[in-house]
């Protein structure tokens, strides 16, 4: 082999070598994108995820809330423990009525604070004397006790003539 052909050898063999160092980092810029959208893509996975729950929680409150009303509205809460959906409550002296539900949105026992409950919901009563009778308003407010978050707030009114 000539020396003109070890010369050309040679050169094949460097620029080959810095060939090589540019793939190197491109292959550094594609893994360093794919991991970054990888972190981007978890992140948006886990606020839907939050999103969905506090969804469904949401609904479940709006349910619940709008029964209680009815019940209310009906002049049910002097008997609130006969109804299914507000068995577990607990009365107030003070003409608040406090209720519990589990994960699954069952109704339980109430302790008074809300402590061991996922989600409570407290109804207070007010009444007010009008001409001829009076009215009674339930505020009605449910809360997921994970966070305090209100879920729902619900004011409904009733009159009653004399």
């Amino acid at each position: 082999m000539t020396s003109q052909g070890k010369e050309q050898g040679n050169r094949i063999i460097r620029k080959s070598g810095m060939g090589s160092s540019v793939f190197m980092m491109e292959m550094i810029m594609v893994v360093f994108f794919f991991c970054l959208c990888a972190a981007v893509s978890s992140l948006l996975f886990a606020r839907a995820d939050s999103m969905s729950r506090l969804a469904a929680d949401t609904n479940q409150a709006v349910l619940k809330a709008e029964n209680l009303a009815e019940i209310f509205k009906s002049g049910g809460m002097d008997h609130y423990q006969d109804y299914p959906e507000t068995a577990g409550g607990l009365a107030f002296d003070t003409g608040s009525y406090q209720f519990a539900w589990n994960e699954a949105w069952e109704p339980q026992a109430a302790d008074g604070d809300g402590a061991g409950c996922p989600y409570y919901g407290e109804m207070v009563i007010l009444r007010a004397d009008e001409p001829g009778g009076f009215m009674e308003t339930a505020v009605i407010t449910i809360t997921r006790s994970q966070d305090g978050k209100t879920l729902y707030e619900l004011s409904v009114s009733s009159y009653h003539g004399m």
